[in-house]
């Protein structure tokens, strides 16, 4: 089985619910894919992290850096700069991929970020 299918295989079983949901478009459901509970365990994290950064050398995207909107981007673009690394070590030559959060509202103390992370001016 192939990590893409490894990890379908755990979001279904894993994140996949069943019942009468309410969805934040207000509409109704008999479905909800919750995926945090896949992307939050560390099998996940493992798999989305060669799946993701695999999908990005496909498609030839020479990311410097992933990330997103908290909470749900945190797990997939930590994942994928972890896995970045782990292919750093086992070969030098390959790229890494810092990985940044973006918060709902900048902070009101310390730097007042609004994005974290260790993301460089002109990264892609």
């Amino acid at each position: 089985m192939t990590d893409l299918q490894t990890l379908t295989a755990l979001l279904a079983s894993r994140s996949a619910k069943r019942g009468d949901f309410v969805l934040s478009s207000g509409r109704k459901s008999n479905l909800y894919i919750d995926a945090r509970l896949t992307a939050m365990s560390p099998e996940g994290q493992l798999l989305i992290g060669r799946v993701g950064l695999h999908a990005l050398r496909e498609a030839g995207w020479d990311a410097d850096s992933v990330g997103g909107l908290t909470l749900g981007a945190d797990p997939i673009s930590y994942a994928i700069a972890h896995a970045s690394a782990y292919e750093n070590a086992a070969n030098l030559n390959a790229k890494l991929v810092r990985s940044f959060t973006v918060r709902k509202e900048a902070k009101q103390h310390g730097t007042g970020k609004l994005v974290e992370g260790p993301f460089l001016s002109g990264d892609r």
